[in-house]
């Protein structure tokens, strides 16, 4: 029986959490058929296991290891054969300890890719032991992860045997790479650090470049598919917020004054559009603090605004993979529920496809919404489909009489064909 019991001590940013684990040991996977990651859902159950499934709940097949440690927060590679997961281990306070770790999904097997501190397990936010981020070509992995003295990024390499390598600390950090995986841009504060990783210096260490914005109204820079621009905020010199699309090189043009207060930005998959989200407060729902926001508007390649975008009060958005519609999760009602809605670029309109009541993590997800879509997106490979985790409003319970978690497959294009498929926490689509 696996406990995931926590001590929350917060201090500057950083959640430091003590997790009790039964004790276990990274091996025993289940071997999976060959090209295991066509069309296949990875979920975390609700005793902390991870298993992947067929979008119908057909052929569930184990990734984590057949032990006692607590597995979490599945992240697929771009060409779906690895998936790196979190892991805690440890009988006590004293001897806790996480891992990431990586499953190779045709061999069966699972290694440890990075281990922490004995005794000490940082959380990034509640149950979210690392963040993991692939490069698009598959080539580095970049994954932050907690230490004692705060939250640090390192590097994996995938074409050498060389551990991780740290590459920052003082987080907290945001990520994005580039289209052509060349660079990975870290927000920290009110920098902008470019690591180009296809450089090193003669002590062979990555090529880094400060790009300073002045600017915490954001999170995540955002890299353009199309080209190698990347938007973010600036605070300008009269100290208003800005809205900048940038180039390595240091070019950049400016696009709009920024929202008020917080801005989420997100780019088509196909570079179209630029979408900016604006936040406007703060409300609790299921015991967590949720930010919310007015909307979002659209800008083109140009950076030029346009007449696109919704003014729902909202939580999150993700791109379709084609780039022509956006889902977005809107703000709680006063039954306690939430939900998706689908944006048409083309038509300029939205409509409903389900209600339903997040579990605890997927909630999590939707709070950094900005960063987890370029690595967490809840949208199938071919855009059909949204996979996300709780349960759907049936007009029966309320979020506070809700109980459990399921995995919910919702066909964007006859919604009212939503199924759960399996009882978990967590569920994200593999990318082919």
């Amino acid at each position: 029986m696996r406990l995931l019991a926590a001590a929350a001590v917060i201090a500057g940013g950083l959640v430091t959490i003590g997790v009790v684990a039964a004790v276990g040991s990274p091996s025993g996977a289940q071997v999976l058929p060959p090209d295991p990651a066509i069309d296949r859902i990875a979920y975390v159950t609700p005793e902390g296991e991870i298993w992947t499934v067929a979008p119908d709940g057909s052929s569930k097949s184990r990734v984590s290891p057949a032990d006692d440690g607590f597995y979490t927060w599945p992240t697929w590679s771009p060409d779906g054969r690895t998936i790196v997961f979190s892991a805690v281990f440890g009988e006590t306070a004293e001897d806790v300890r996480a891992q990431l770790l990586e499953a190779d999904l045709a061999a069966g097997t699972v290694s440890s890719l990075h281990s922490g501190a004995t005794g000490f397990v940082g959380l990034l936010a509640e149950d979210v032991v690392h963040y993991p981020i692939w490069s698009p070509d598959g080539a580095h992995l970049a994954f932050i992860a907690g230490r004692e003295n705060g939250l640090a990024l390192l590097l994996d390499d995938r074409s050498d045997d060389d551990p991780p390598r740290e590459i920052l600390g003082d987080g907290p950090l945001w990520l994005s790479w580039s289209a052509d995986s060349r660079f990975l841009l870290a927000h920290r504060a009110q920098e902008n650090i470019l690591i180009d990783v296809g450089s090193r210096d003669p002590m062979d260490r990555y090529l880094m470049t400060w790009v300073d914005s002045l600017a915490e109204r954001y999170r995540v820079s955002a890299w353009s598919p199309a080209d190698g621009r990347f938007a973010y905020v600036e605070r300008d010199g009269g100290g208003d917020h800005v809205i900048l699309m940038a180039t390595p090189d240091g070019a950049r043009i400016r696009v709009d004054r920024a929202p008020v207060i917080h801005s989420a930005l997100s780019w088509s998959p196909d570079g179209s559009y630029l979408a900016v989200h604006g936040t406007s407060g703060i409300t609790t729902y299921l015991g967590q603090q949720v930010i919310l926001g007015e909307g979002f508007r659209l800008y083109d390649a140009d950076g030029m605004s346009t007449d696109l975008g919704v003014g729902d009060l909202m939580i999150a958005m993700f791109w379709s993979p084609a780039g022509s519609r956006i889902a977005y999760v809107t703000a709680p009602d006063a039954r306690g529920t939430i939900s998706w809605r689908l944006y048409d670029v083309a038509t300029n309109e939205s409509r409903l496809l389900a209600e339903f009541i997040p579990s605890r993590p997927q909630l999590v997800l939707f709070s950094f919404f900005d960063q987890y879509a370029l690595s967490h997106s809840p949208w199938s490979h071919d855009g059909r489909r949204l996979v996300f985790s709780g349960r759907l409003w049936r007009g029966v319970v309320s979020a506070a009489q809700a109980s459990g978690s399921q995995v919910i497959v919702l066909p964007v294009d006859s919604p009212a064909g939503a199924s759960p498929i399996a009882e978990g926490v967590l569920a994200f689509s593999s990318p082919r």
